[in-house]
């Protein structure tokens, strides 16, 4: 009975306690830290001056107590750069009226198109030659804008399918036309942003992909070889011309897809080398002359008995030389049966490949070397001829085909005699006679 009696009182004096208006229990104070000062500016741990725009509100679970110090987020340069790259793509206006190759004193209806184009250095535009081919006028417009401002051609190289052109108009130049830098070769599944004007709307576009190949290629618009990038990102008619970006730099210009049924989101752009080829010629020599070749039909010497009885050393080297164009100044150094086992001091393997220069651990044709020179230049080859290493100097040129594989904008010469038509021959009139 003592213990409830006490438990009693006990309860008793709390509930008094709690009904006194005096009653008083522990003070809490509140915590308000103190907010980011902004003043105009102070000195950050690195003795630098932060100014006030630089601060933020906290979010939630941060503390506010102290300032966050943000210059500016990647996505806002990533945009401004963006937004400046945009300024500087193009959209090509051309009618063009083109030859008729049956009737050759004649010209086929005219007709329009539509491509792309970018600003580079020199206040040029460089495009595709496709885009411009036979065109008798050019119009170019500017992203964001309504007026198309007159353009004239200043070179065109129909073989590696680029053009430049010129616009004389200072409206143009703002000072947000800026030239867009050339990058460099890129790497297998490097990430590409290929940006134009393609079919299916009105507005810039811009397709991402990866790089997928680099190797040679055969250019559908002349059918010569030069290198190009294979690449999934899509590129449609109207693409032509356009810049291929990658780290805000230009590696290559699109130019065409594959358009089978067999394959899918293959595309290819020019890339850099044969850029810069293209404008050295055009700054240096007034024109482009095409790509320098050797005038050597090869054949690869991997198997065991032909080498043995070339009496090659078992190193895997080397293209045997079957047959030299007569009009090549090939003709007047190498022989048939002579062994090419380097050009310009890389080694040639015998499937006519070499190590590529520009991506490590990647290799590319031997032609790819050559076509690099210039016209008048010289090839360095280590020749194998009777069983001797011999050292060559080789000069490439462009090819001189008897038969062209194209006329590109200049008319069809002609003669009229007594009821016949006599014309140049060329593959376009092939192609379009049988």
């Amino acid at each position: 009975m003592g213990e409830r009696a006490e438990l009693e009182e006990r309860l008793a004096e709390l509930e008094d306690a709690f009904r006194s208006p005096r009653a008083s229990f522990p003070k809490i104070e509140p915590y308000f830290p103190s907010p980011p000062r902004h003043d105009d500016a102070y000195d950050d741990e690195d003795g630098k001056d932060v100014e006030e725009e630089d601060f933020c509100d906290a979010g939630p679970g941060q503390d506010i107590s102290m300032p966050l110090v943000l210059t500016r987020s990647a996505s806002m340069v990533d945009r401004e750069k963006t937004r400046k790259l945009y300024k500087s793509v193009v959209k090509i206006y051309a009618n063009i009226s083109s030859p008729n190759p049956r009737m050759p004193w004649q010209k086929l209806r005219q007709t329009s198109s539509t491509s792309s184009g970018f600003v580079i250095d020199g206040r040029r535009i460089l495009c595709n030659a496709h885009g411009v081919e036979e065109a008798v006028t050019i119009r170019v417009q500017k992203t964001g804008s309504s007026k198309r401002f007159k353009a004239t051609v200043i070179s065109v190289g129909h073989n590696c399918d680029l053009a430049l052109l010129s616009i004389e108009d200072e409206g143009f130049w703002v000072k947000d036309t800026l030239a867009l830098p050339l990058g460099d070769v890129p790497n297998l599944q490097q990430k590409v942003s290929v940006i134009g004007y393609p079919a299916g709307g009105d507005v810039i576009c811009v397709t991402m992909g990866v790089v997928s190949r680099v190797e040679m290629h055969t250019y559908s618009h002349s059918a010569c070889r030069y290198l190009a990038v294979q690449i999934d990102a899509a590129i449609n008619s109207g693409n032509s011309g356009g810049p291929a970006v990658c780290d805000d730099k230009i590696i290559g210009v699109a130019f065409e897809s594959y358009a089978g049924t067999s394959l899918e989101n293959v595309g290819y752009i020019i890339p850099v080398p044969v850029i810069r080829n293209f404008l050295w010629e055009v700054d240096n020599q007034g024109k482009y002359n095409g790509p320098c070749e050797l005038g050597v039909v090869f054949q690869e010497t991997y198997s065991a008995a032909m080498r043995k009885a070339l009496q090659l050393p078992d190193d895997d080297t080397g293209m045997l030389v079957t047959k030299i164009d007569g009009l090549s100044p090939s003709a007047k150094v190498l022989k048939a049966r002579d062994v090419v086992l380097s050009i310009d001091g890389h080694k040639i393997n015998s499937q006519g490949e070499i190590d590529f220069p520009e991506l490590e651990g990647q290799t590319i044709a031997l032609e790819y070397i050559v076509s690099n020179h210039h016209c008048g230049e010289t090839a360095q080859l280590e020749v194998w001829r009777s069983g001797t290493k011999l050292a060559l100097e080789v000069p490439v040129q462009p090819s001189n085909d008897l038969v062209r594989q194209h006329l590109y904008d200049r008319p069809v010469t002609y003669y009229i005699f007594a009821g016949l038509v006599f014309m140049e021959l060329n593959f376009q009139y092939l192609e379009w006679a049988f």
